[in-house]
This record gives structure tokens, sequence and C-alpha cells, in this order.
């Protein structure tokens, strides 16, 4: 996999966004993919792809009575807030964490056109990472229910480094 830094993220950005609401008001997600590299507008794990005829998002409103989704837009922010019936709401805390590491592979590059000693960095690599989504309920100060909502693994990028040829 491959990215290419430009404009982009639009309905991820809004499908994220509505993740992060559906796993903050503790419904049930159906269907969610994870982006296959981290996105700037997300922490890992907390991302989630649309793609047309791919990729879909799919949560479970699972209360017994019908909930609102109000969303706002504005230039560098969307908020989509759910409300539901009135009463008493256990307060959630979702969060991600890294449990694994792997480390970029470097592919190194003979080039006459770089000067001796030095090296050209064409591709910066990144870190791949497999991280864990968990989601608490707490109630009274207590946690009463812990999940893992999903294990998502992002894989390293390769670095490029271009140096002078070995004599």
């Amino acid at each position: 996999n491959e990215f290419t830094p430009g404009v982009g993220g639009g309905v991820c950005q809004v499908s994220t966004t509505l993740y992060n609401a559906v796993l903050r008001a503790n419904f049930s997600i159906v269907e969610r993919i994870p982006h296959s590299l981290p996105v700037p507008y997300a922490s890992p794990g907390m991302d989630a792809t649309v793609a047309y005829d791919w990729a879909d998002f799919k949560f479970l409103n699972d209360l017994r009575t019908p909930v609102l989704l109000h969303t706002e837009y504005k230039p560098g922010s969307i908020k989509i807030i759910i409300f539901g019936p009135e009463g008493k709401v256990p307060r959630v805390n979702v969060f991600s964490q890294v449990v694994k590491e792997t480390e970029p592979e470097e592919e190194i590059i003979e080039d006459p056109s770089v000067p001796m000693g030095t090296q050209i960095v064409e591709k910066q690599g990144q870190k791949g990472m497999e991280v864990e989504v968990i989601r608490e309920v707490i109630e009274e100060n207590q946690v009463v229910f812990r999940e893992v909502i999903s294990r998502d693994t992002y894989k390293p990028v390769k670095s490029v480094i271009r140096v002078a040829p070995k004599s």
C-alpha cells in the first residue's frame, strides 16, 4: 500500500466522526473497515473507511427508541451529536492503544548523482502497528463493562534512501 498526500479524506472524515460518535453512544458496530494507513484526522484504530461498492460503515441502534443524528459542518470541523431518550446515561470511554509496532524496511539505492558521504531520503518510512480499540462503560465511577471493539493492523511503509555508489 502506498499513501500519496493530497486533498482527501472528505467522506471518510464524516464516517470516522460518525464511528466515534456511535462508539461513545454505546451502539453496536455492524461493519467497519479501517484505513490501510493511519490518517491524520483520527487516532490509529479510531477511523472508518467508506468507498463506493467496497467499504461501508454500519451500526445498530441498540435502544428501543429512535435517535436523532445532528450533524454540523464548518470548514475544518465536523461534529456529530446523537440525541436519544431522556434518562440516566452511563459514561462511555473509548480509546485506542498500540499493542505492537513494526519498524519499516529500508531500501538503499546507489545513485551516482548523490555526493559521497551524503544520503537523500526519497521516501520517509512509517512504522507499522497493531492497535486495539477498547470501550468501557462506567457507572458510579466504576467500569461495569469493557470490550475490545477491534484489533486493527497498519502495515509499515518502507523508507527509500539514495546514497553514493560504493567505490
